[in-house]
């Protein structure tokens, strides 16, 4: 049996740094108008989203690189899909037999975890966070066709200029036709400790 691997990537940290950039240049150049800062914060997001795929497509050309590419890319596409309110991208990165486990419920499966988001203040229109993470707590581990993937969700509240909200997430991810997706999701408080 192979012994898992740890990976801290470049890629990670060049998408930490991006996601850094998109809040400080969003504030600076938009000050406090709104729409102009909805403007700048969706031509940003669209720009990050171009350089994650670059990134993506280089990894390819290597099977661990490209595995955990393609592995930070459920995170990417979780935090995109919260900050612009899409309920269908978010569901691309669950496994049809999916659990989310949060606090003591367990949902399983595409739907059920779909109608526990729609009620979660990440998709109410009226909450205007941007998703942020620190690629450097980034802890990924495969064997195989199966992993673990921990990332941290910190949002920023736009309205209010301050932190909202973070969270710890561990994942089992699995690959499925050649693509990665998640299996299992547990989220839980930052601590210290992670």
């Amino acid at each position: 049996m192979r012994s898992p691997r740890f990976v801290g990537s470049w890629r990670g940290s060049a998408i930490f740094a991006m996601l850094g950039l998109l809040v400080v240049t969003t504030s600076a150049v938009c000050g406090d108008d709104s729409a102009s800062r909805a403007r700048a914060m969706d031509s940003r997001i669209g720009a990050l989203q171009a350089q994650i795929d670059t990134l993506q497509a280089q990894a390819q050309t290597d099977r661990p690189a490209a595995d955990l590419g393609q592995i930070t890319q459920l995170e990417a596409t979780f935090h995109k899909a919260t900050t612009i309110k899409d309920l269908d991208l978010v569901m691309t990165i669950f496994a049809d037999d999916a659990n989310m486990i949060s606090a003591d419920t367990t949902f399983t499966g595409k739907e059920a975890i779909r109608a526990s988001l729609s009620k979660n203040v990440l998709f109410k229109p009226e909450t205007r966070w941007i998703a942020l993470t620190i690629a450097q707590k980034f802890r990924i581990e495969v064997q195989g066709d199966r992993g673990m993937f921990y990332f941290e969700c910190h949002y920023f509240d736009l309205d209010k200029n301050a932190f909202a909200s973070d969270r710890a997430v561990t994942t089992t991810v699995v690959r499925t036709g050649g693509r990665w997706l998640i299996k299992e999701w547990r989220a839980a408080a930052v601590t210290l400790t992670q």
